[in-house]
């Protein structure tokens, strides 16, 4: 009788878990402890991007794709196949037949999110936003080897990337022509992760093609005012379409 009871009393108590953050991250695999001890009494379902399975007193989520998700705790028994039933009556003995107790059942509601990235295209020295549209850039996941290609809008910049956790390298496209610009040889290597931030920003850089320029200063010829000769040690800037001082240099004897 005393293990009937507290049947009964534990009939009612659902799986309780703690949660460090209100969402996780698609890719994001975690192990949840129920608190009551109750869950392997529960039989589990779940909506399609989760997969959950129990191991004890564990509860484990691998989040496979954003939004909404639920995970469904259901307890049934079937030891009598029939539901209690109770005969009252004024005129003779009260009869209780045995029967299975009423299904139980709890939720848990979990928000899937992926991260967010921007690039930014920066010049290699003035590191300033270079605004050409439709550089090309692959972002290929090292896990699972999938190649996003996409292009920069006219400020220089791809946002709303939406990446799940994994190991990244960014580089750009070798079959094409910036203007004004190097194709970059780099890569940038990161790693999304269960800590990342839900909004991340990367740049990334190119230097300016580079050629010579020969400049000579000129002065009147002290000996002789019609001709003009070189002028040594004087101070030239050399900027670009900012004014920002690319590089100085000073004249030499020739």
């Amino acid at each position: 009788m005393c293990n009937r009871l507290l049947a009964i009393n534990l009939h009612d108590i659902t799986p309780l878990f703690s949660l460090e953050k209100d969402y996780l991250l698609k890719g994001e695999t975690i192990t949840l402890i129920d608190s009551n001890n109750v869950l392997d009494k529960y039989n589990l379902s779940s909506t399609n991007n989760v997969n959950v399975y129990k191991d004890g007193n564990n509860l484990i989520i691998n989040a496979l794709d954003i939004g909404d998700s639920k995970v469904t705790f259901i307890k049934e028994t079937n030891m009598y196949n029939r539901k209690p039933t109770i005969f009252i009556s004024g005129d003779s003995q009260n009869v209780l037949i045995a029967g299975d107790f009423a299904p139980k059942s709890a939720e848990l509601n979990i928000d899937i999110k992926d991260v967010e990235l921007k690039l930014i295209k920066v010049d290699g020295i003035t590191k300033e936003n270079i605004k050409i549209k439709g550089i090309k850039f692959e972002i290929i996941n090292k896990n699972t080897e999938e190649v996003i290609k996409l292009e920069t809008d006219n400020l220089g910049i791809i946002s709303s990337i939406h990446i799940p956790i994994g190991d990244y390298i960014i580089k750009e496209s070798i079959d094409q022509v910036i203007p004004g610009y190097e194709i970059s040889d780099k890569v940038l290597e990161f790693s999304i992760t269960e800590d990342s931030d839900l909004k991340i920003t990367k740049y990334f850089e190119n230097n300016r093609k580079t050629g010579n320029i020969y400049l000579t200063k000129l002065g009147e010829n002290p000996k002789n005012h019609d001709e003009h000769i070189p002028l040594q040690n004087v101070l030239f800037g050399l900027y670009d379409v900012n004014n920002n001082l690319i590089q100085l240099k000073y004249t030499d004897e020739f």
